[in-house]
């Protein structure tokens, strides 16, 4: 699996706050059109993140890649999403046909 740049912890004196692992990625795409809703993001590196969220139940899924943004983008609707903790574990999964 491609390692992903999810950026550096920042240290405050004695306590070190974790980085935010999507601070990487910036705005791509967005889909509001209808329910869920999808939001892309891609970094400098071509590692990418897909959102989706339910609009109705509060459900925030992820999956995330690290090449052929587009190509994932346009198959947004067919691809698996997980929750944030496993998705940014996972291997990119492969395009729906």
């Amino acid at each position: 699996m491609a390692k992903r740049n999810i950026g550096k912890a920042t240290k405050y004196g004695d306590w070190v706050a974790p980085a935010d692992p999507l601070s990487c990625y910036q705005p791509a795409n967005r889909d509001e059109t209808g329910s869920p809703c999808y939001y892309g993001y891609i970094d400098a590196f071509g590692s990418w993140c897909i959102m989706q969220d339910d609009g109705i139940n509060g459900i925030t899924k992820f999956a995330f890649g690290t090449k052929d943004y587009t190509d994932y983008w346009d198959a947004k609707a067919d691809l698996t999403y997980e929750y944030f903790n496993v998705a940014i574990n996972a291997d990119q999964q492969e395009l729906p046909e």
